[in-house]
């Protein structure tokens, strides 16, 4: 029972670190919260992270995917969402990182 007790626990810290990690990762920007809320309540923010350099189109497509998936944002929040995908993760803002 200890054994399962400390595992547990490190699994805890380990799940922690890479979820703080990612928002670090996430860039600041108006937004940003709206994505957290909405992206984070169905998946964590690696996902995200991993379309990184995704065009205006490419993030559309997968906002409108999310969304097929039971995103619940309004129109006006999933374009508040798309904005912030495309300003801050779309190829123009990877190419000046």
């Amino acid at each position: 029972m200890r054994k399962a007790t400390i595992l547990l626990g490190i699994l805890g810290i380990i799940s922690a670190t890479a979820a703080a990690a990612q928002l670090a990762d996430l860039p600041p920007g108006p937004n940003r919260d709206l994505v957290l809320s909405h992206c984070r309540a169905c998946h964590d923010l690696g996902m995200i992270l991993d379309a990184d350099g995704a065009n205006a189109q490419e993030w559309g497509n997968i906002v409108e995917a999310m969304s097929s998936y039971g995103l619940k944002a309004t129109p006006d929040d999933r374009a508040k969402i798309l904005e912030y995908l495309t300003h801050y993760l779309g190829p123009d803002a990877k190419a000046g990182r």
